[in-house]
């Protein structure tokens, strides 16, 4: 009776950590199409974006969080930010599901 009830809770958990995936992973993309329109960046600010800023505050280096891949031969994609902006998302998406099967 106790392993059914254990493994219960972990399919519960490993549902959990699905769901807050998937659900971060929508996040994370309304949240980057929300920030193009608001707030507005000037071309000043947007040099260094927030998770940029952010990161370099936390000691990493202008070429570590400034690291791009060329998409399309004329867009540079900063993956560096783009990883911590959806890790951002995924996390505190696994967190509220998680914090509701609770």
């Amino acid at each position: 009776m106790d392993f059914s009830k254990k493994a219960s809770s972990w399919h519960v958990f490993g549902k959990s950590v699905w769901v807050g995936f998937i659900a971060g992973m929508i996040s994370g993309m309304v949240k980057i199409g929300w920030e193009k329109i608001l707030p507005p960046r000037t071309l000043q600010r947007d040099v260094v974006n927030p998770p940029q800023r952010m990161l370099q505050q936390m000691g990493a280096s202008y070429d570590f969080t400034h690291a791009y891949v060329i998409y399309n031969t004329n867009q540079k994609v900063f993956w560096v930010a783009l990883i911590l902006h959806f890790s951002f998302s995924i996390f505190f998406c696994m967190a509220f599901d998680l914090h509701g099967a609770v």
